[in-house]
């Protein structure tokens, strides 16, 4: 009995895996899942476009300083191929994220062919009676599970630089929001911290999604401040958490968000040697504040750099301004990294996932 009751069940697994697999194209089946590091792009361009002033203006906007870091580091990190080159080795074709550079004046070009090919000759022509140049992006499984396409061409090199001066930011935030599922991945790869986000929502009226790998250094009840920290051989990331009274309208602005910044610091953050401090250094690179919405709340966001008065200690920190709308008060979220000798902009860009998940 116990035999047949085997034969029939491996009968219906044989039968269900066989569905399985009808019912998922074969295409789909064999293809592997992109790859490459966070931030990576691929530019494929003509070799004469990219060493043109087409090559240098995307390379200005695209691998443009990232905002803020000690040292200079790029936004993205740029590798270019020729068409020729990509279709040379297949594992070029597995990338995440491509841009394509077309000249369409240039019908003999292999660039121009590929996107051609790839948008079809229909957007060619609107091109053509439009203004001379446009963009196109789309997320799918061309080579590899999980690419992002985006394709900037013009009618010339004129055309083109117009074009890329034009839409660079969009780009940008196109080939971000496609990375940030993998951000956030490596972010939240251990799980959520639940008591800290429990003990966060009790004591600040906020929810914030904590790691698991952070842990709470420092509260202090009296001043309604909590600083959560994670700690590796490479790197320390922190994240300040702070409320107040919000009494009046000069403490939601770029002065107010200083001021209580370089007073968290001077109060809760030294060495080991006396008398030492945080404090925000606006004197070797900028302070840059703008206004966002974080989850449908108006904030400020602050990126810039801090320091230890009379150490050797400095690096990138960015926060957040807020006001609850529920109990009138300020909230302050913090992020800052100490990870010397390291690249800072994907830290950065971990800590800026985790303080844009807060909602009241």
């Amino acid at each position: 009995m116990k035999s047949s009751t085997a034969s029939l069940f491996i009968l219906l697994l044989l039968l269900f895996s066989a569905c399985t697999e009808e019912s998922t194209p074969k295409v789909l089946q064999s293809l592997p899942v992109a790859y490459g590091k966070i931030n990576q792009v691929v530019v494929v361009a003509d070799q004469e476009v990219w060493e043109s002033a087409v090559g240098d203006s995307l390379d200005y906007h695209l691998a443009g300083p990232f905002l803020l870091v000690p040292r200079p580091e790029p936004i993205f990190d740029l590798i270019h191929y020729t068409p020729e080159e990509l279709e040379k080795d297949p594992v070029r074709k597995q990338m995440r994220n491509y841009v394509f550079l077309a000249d369409l004046s240039d019908e003999d070009s292999p660039t121009t062919q590929m996107v051609v090919s790839q948008l079809g000759p229909e957007r060619v022509r609107k091109i053509h009676e439009g203004k001379g140049y446009g963009i196109a992006a789309w997320e799918g499984d061309k080579w590899a599970k999980g690419q992002l396409f985006v394709y900037m061409y013009g009618l010339g090199t004129d055309k083109l630089i117009q074009n890329i001066r034009e839409n660079s930011d969009a780009v940008i935030q196109r080939i971000k929001k496609h990375e940030r599922p993998r951000v956030e991945a490596t972010v939240y790869q251990a799980g959520e911290h639940e008591e800290l986000i429990t003990e966060i929502q009790d004591k600040f009226g906020i929810y914030l999604r904590v790691p698991k790998d952070y842990f709470k250094a420092v509260y202090d009840p009296d001043n309604h401040f909590m600083w959560i920290r994670k700690e590796t051989k490479e790197l320390s990331s922190n994240i300040l958490i702070h409320k107040r009274p919000y009494t009046s309208t000069q403490q939601f602005s770029k002065e107010g968000l200083k001021r209580i910044r370089d007073e968290l610091g001077r109060k809760y953050i030294s060495t080991r040697i006396e008398n030492t401090y945080m404090r925000i250094d606006d004197v070797h690179l900028p302070l840059i504040v703008t206004s966002k919405r974080v989850n449908g709340v108006p904030a400020l966001e602050a990126r810039g750099i801090w320091e230890i008065v009379n150490d050797y200690m400095a690096g990138p920190f960015i926060s957040l301004l807020m006001v609850n709308p529920k109990t009138n008060e300020i909230i302050f979220l913090d992020g800052f990294i100490w990870a010397p000798g390291e690249d800072h902009r994907d830290y950065v860009e971990q800590l800026e996932v985790i303080l844009n998940t807060v909602k009241f």
